[in-house]
């Protein structure tokens, strides 16, 4: 159902809606047109197995940034980038920072590039405020180069306490797909690890171990 071509508008009752619970994809949602915020309502309610994302780029990885967002939708993460999900006509600054706030995890891709940026600065310090105030885990940085550990900001130390995920090497197929398997195996709720741990059942995946497609680089 993720691969289906949409050539028209489709009609979703809420009671289909309802009863799909996690098994209908959310890219076929997303084709047919659920909007956003209703997305986000169904994966609270279906007991969903990740925390849902925010990703934090600048325009120079859009290329990486493109391809992770929909890796991670096919896994079955629900997650919010601007280009795709931003409404149109509405004020950037105040869709970036309510999806900030909505969202379990801010994943900042950390570059040469993004560490100059004012917007990703901006998010990561929504993401550090949140940390505060709920006392967990929110920011989640990954990198496609160094210059997190040369970076010369207030805010590198909050960032490189973080265990910073490697996707260094994500141009090269093999190394893609086991970076996005420790990705999707640390994105798991921690509330569906605790319950699974109670019951002693095993922590599988929703896609039962079927990896995202190996894509070249720009793909989305």
């Amino acid at each position: 159902m993720e691969t289906a071509t949409h050539r028209g508008p489709s009609v979703i009752d809420l009671d289909t809606l309802h009863k799909s619970k996690d098994r209908v994809p959310e890219l076929f949602f997303r084709g047919c047109g659920v909007p956003e915020n209703l997305l986000t309502y169904l994966h609270a309610g279906a007991g969903i197995a990740f925390d849902s994302c925010f990703i934090s780029f600048t325009e120079a990885d859009d290329a990486f940034s493109r391809r992770l967002y929909s890796d991670l939708q096919v896994a079955g993460v629900c997650c919010w980038r601007w280009k795709e999900d931003a409404r149109w006509g509405a004020t950037l600054m105040r869709e970036v920072d309510d999806a900030v706030r909505r969202y379990d995890k801010l994943i900042v891709i950390c570059s040469a590039e993004s560490l100059k940026a004012e917007g990703v600065m901006r998010e990561i310090e929504r993401a550090l405020q949140r940390e505060h105030r709920e006392n967990r885990e929110v920011l989640f940085p990954i990198r496609i180069d160094d210059a997190v550990f040369s970076w010369k900001h207030a805010l590198q130390a909050d960032v490189v306490r973080k265990h910073i995920g490697d996707f260094r090497d994500w141009r090269n197929p093999a190394a893609y797909n086991q970076a996005m398997d420790r990705l999707i195996q640390s994105l798991r709720s921690a509330r569906v690890t605790r319950e699974a741990q109670s019951q002693n059942l095993p922590e599988t995946s929703p896609n039962d171990g079927m990896h995202p497609p190996a894509q070249k680089p720009g793909g989305g």
